[in-house]
């Protein structure tokens, strides 16, 4: 059985687990070295107020993640932010991405976020088929926007509209809403 929860620092060491291979053997991330775990439990911690990450748990290990981040710096850019999401190598396409997200997308809708943003470099049909799946639309490609693996690489934008379009709120902290997960 899996179960979705959020994230706590010490989950970190089970993260870079999961991202490790992505970063060293992929351009699907662009960083050129794996983050330490201390380094994964500080960006965890200092987020998860307002930029939660959420983790799938199989019996005591952890799986998956999804994150989301500051999209901008600008005050009118708050109600947008970013999301990703990594799986387990021998689990992907087992559904427990779709869960991730599924959880996130409503835990961060519910905390205020109107507009949520995912960077995929392309191409990578497998996640622009989740991302379509879970109503994200292509808003355009920058093109050589990333150097790995001795090549350059583009990166899709996609972009996916939540809540109402009235004037925002201000962004819920993702503590408030743990019952959400709790399901």
């Amino acid at each position: 059985m899996t179960t979705i929860r959020f994230a706590t620092p010490d989950d970190a060491p089970a993260i870079a687990s999961i991202v490790v291979p992505l970063i060293r053997d992929t351009a699907i991330n662009f960083h050129d070295e794996p983050p330490a775990a201390a380094a994964l439990a500080s960006r965890i911690e200092a987020g998860q107020a307002t930029h939660p990450w959420l983790v799938a748990v199989q019996g005591d290990a952890v799986v998956g993640y999804a994150l989301s981040r500051e999209f901008g710096t600008m005050a009118g850019e708050r109600w947008t932010t970013e999301v990703g999401l990594s799986i387990a190598s021998g689990l992907r396409a087992s559904g427990i991405g779709s869960r991730l997200y599924a959880a996130l997308f409503s835990v961060l809708e519910a905390q205020g976020y109107r507009t949520l943003v995912a960077f995929i470099t392309v191409p990578n049909e497998a996640s622009a088929r989740l991302h379509l799946r879970f109503g994200f639309r292509k808003a355009g490609v920058l093109e050589r926007s990333g150097w790995k693996l001795d090549r350059w690489h583009d990166t899709g934008w996609w972009q996916k509209l939540v809540g109402e379009p009235s004037a925002p709120t201000p962004i819920r902290p993702s503590h408030e809403l743990a019952h959400m997960l709790a399901r």
